[in-house]
């Protein structure tokens, strides 16, 4: 019984991602793109910025998963890439009684930056 309080508490926890956008001032708006690409480094053909981008996740959510709803917010934005500016996870230390039981749980939410952008 305790194992599937634990079991449903964590799912819970971990389970969330999300992403928030916020336009660049003068940028336009775009039609959805079809595909985006990840850089972590500018790429080497030129582009505009046309939003930031901030992803998130619960614990120990991965941040393969945080950069596909990045890129999906990416997406609808209109954008060709992204390029991640930041890392800014943490880690986090939970506890509390489930059942009558102590349970203590850690791990890693993954914050991440990015800057999208539009080839030129």
């Amino acid at each position: 019984m305790i194992f599937r309080i634990i079991l449903v508490a964590s799912l819970f926890i971990t389970g969330c991602v999300r992403s928030s956008a916020v336009m660049l001032d003068g940028s336009p708006q775009y039609a959805p793109s079809s595909k985006v690409e990840v850089f972590f480094d500018p790429p080497n053909r030129p582009y505009k910025k046309i939003a930031l981008i901030e992803g998130s996740g619960g614990l120990n959510v991965s941040h393969v998963r945080v950069i596909e709803d990045m890129k999906r917010k990416a997406q609808d934005l209109g954008a060709d890439a992204i390029i991640i500016t930041k890392d800014d996870s943490q880690s986090v230390n939970t506890a509390g009684v489930i059942g009558g039981t102590f349970v203590m749980a850690g791990g890693r939410k993954p914050k991440l930056f990015a800057m999208a952008i539009k080839y030129e």
